[in-house]
C-alpha cells in the first residue's frame, strides 16, 4: 500500500507498506546528499541514466545543480511517477521516464539512444529501486553491455564501433567469441581513443574473458 505523508521539515513524502521513498525528516536535504555523494561520476558524463524515481526530490536536485545534463529515468511504480510530476511539475517536464520491460525496446527509446551515445554514467536510487530490485539490476546489466544483446545495441548507437557490428567473429552463434578480434587495434590506436570508446573496450574486455 503506497500512501502520501508529511516530513518533518513539512515536505510532502512517499511510503509504500513500511518503506519511505525519501527521508522522513528531511528529503531535500537527503537529496542534496545523494547527489553529492555521486558528483565525481556526474561531472565526467553528458547524460544520466537513473534507475529510480521515488519520490523525485533527487532528480529535482540534479536538475538544478545540472540543468545541462541529460537525464532519462527508469521507473516503473505509475503512482511514483504521478506523485513526483505533481510535486515537481517544471524540474520533470522534459525528462523522459522509462518503463519498458523488454530491452529492445528500452534501448529503442530516442532518449535512452541518446544518452548512450555520449559519455554517460547510470545512477541508482537504492530507496526506489528496492521496489522493483530484479527489474533494476537486470536493467543495469543490459545498459552496461553485459550481454552479447545488449552489447550488439550498445555498438549500434557508437559510431566508431559499428564496424564490429556485422563481424562473424563477435557475432556469429557458434563461433566463440575472442578478444583478438581487437588485434588490428594498436597501442597507438587504442592511445588515440575517447573516454567513451575505452568505457566500450573496457565492457567488451570484461564480457570476453
Amino acid at each position: 500500500m503506497m500512501e502520501e505523508f508529511y516530513a518533518k521539515s513539512g515536505d510532502r513524502i512517499l511510503r509504500i507498506g513500511e518503506k519511505y521513498l525519501c527521508s522522513a525528516v528531511d528529503p531535500r536535504t537527503e537529496a542534496e546528499r545523494w547527489v553529492a555523494g555521486h558528483r565525481a561520476k556526474v561531472h565526467k558524463a553528458k547524460g544520466l541514466l537513473i534507475l529510480g524515481l521515488g519520490a523525485g526530490y533527487h532528480i529535482a536536485q540534479l536538475r538544478k545543480q545540472y540543468p545541462s545534463k541529460k537525464i532519462v529515468i527508469f521507473e516503473q511504480n505509475e503512482r511514483c511517477i504521478q506523485f513526483a510530476e505533481r510535486l515537481f511539475p517544471i524540474e520533470l517536464f522534459d525528462v523522459p521516464i522509462v518503463s519498458e520491460n523488454l530491452f529492445d525496446k528500452v534501448i529503442a527509446d530516442p532518449a535512452v539512444k541518446a544518452v548512450l551515445s555520449s559519455r554517460y554514467t547510470i545512477l541508482r536510487h537504492a530507496p526506489s529501486a528496492a521496489l522493483n530490485e530484479p527489474w533494476y539490476d537486470v536493467l543495469e546489466k543490459e545498459l552496461l553491455g553485459r550481454s552479447l544483446t545488449s552489447l550488439r545495441s550498445q555498438l549500434g548507437v557508437q559510431s566508431t564501433f559499428k564496424a564490429f557490428e556485422g563481424t562473424p567473429l563477435l557475432w556469429g552463434e557458434s563461433t566463440p567469441i575472442d578478444w583478438r578480434i581487437f588485434d588490428h587495434l594498436n597501442d597507438g590506436q587504442l592511445a588515440e581513443r575517447s573516454d567513451l570508446d575505452f568505457f566500450v573496450l573496457k565492457a567488451l574486455r570484461e564480457l570476453i574473458k
